[in-house]
C-alpha cells in the first residue's frame, strides 16, 4: 500500500467513489467536485492522492465515524480573499455600498473590516451581519445577499 504524504484530515480529504475517475468527493466542499477542481489539483500537486472507496454508503460510514455528531449537518468553512469577496458584488452594488458608507458609519466599518481581513469566512457572523445590513438598507435584495454570502 502506498503512503499518502498528506496527513489524513477528514475535513479536507478527497475520495474516488466507485471507481468514478471524472469526479472526487471533497469533504471540504461536502460535495462531488470535478477532477479539474483547483483545490483538488493543488492537493495532488502537493503529493496527495484520493482514497478509493467502493460506494457512497461506505463513504458515509467513514464520514460518520469522523463526525459522530452528524456529518450530514457539517457545513464546510469556505474562505475567500477580500478581493474575491468584493468581486461577488456587481459594479452597481459596489457603488451603492460605497455611497452608503459615506452616510452610515456602520457600513463603513463593515467595509473596512472586510478589506482588512486576510480572509473572509463565508457564513461568519460578521459577514452575515454586514450582508443583512445591506439588504435592510435596500442596497441588495435578499436573493443577491444570499448569493454573495453563499459558499
Amino acid at each position: 500500500m502506498l503512503h499518502n504524504p498528506i496527513p489524513y484530515e477528514p475535513k479536507s480529504w478527497f475520495w474516488v467513489v466507485g471507481g468514478d475517475e471524472e469526479q472526487v468527493y471533497s469533504s471540504a466542499a461536502a460535495a462531488y467536485v470535478p477532477v479539474s477542481d483547483p483545490a483538488y489539483t493543488a492537493w495532488l500537486e502537493a503529493g496527495g492522492y484520493a482514497s478509493r472507496i467502493g460506494t457512497e454508503a461506505e463513504l458515509e460510514e467513514v464520514l460518520a465515524e469522523a463526525y459522530p455528531e452528524g456529518w450530514k449537518d457539517y457545513v464546510p468553512t469556505v474562505t475567500v480573499t477580500p478581493l474575491e469577496f468584493m468581486d461577488r458584488f456587481t459594479t452597481e452594488e459596489k457603488a451603492a455600498v460605497a455611497a452608503a458608507a459615506q452616510a452610515d458609519a456602520t457600513v463603513l466599518l463593515w467595509m473596512m473590516t472586510m478589506a482588512a481581513a486576510q480572509e473572509v469566512v463565508l457564513g461568519d457572523d460578521k459577514v452575515t451581519a454586514g450582508i443583512d445590513a445591506l439588504v435592510q438598507a435596500g442596497i441588495l435584495t435578499e436573493e443577491r445577499g444570499a448569493a454573495i454570502a453563499s459558499a
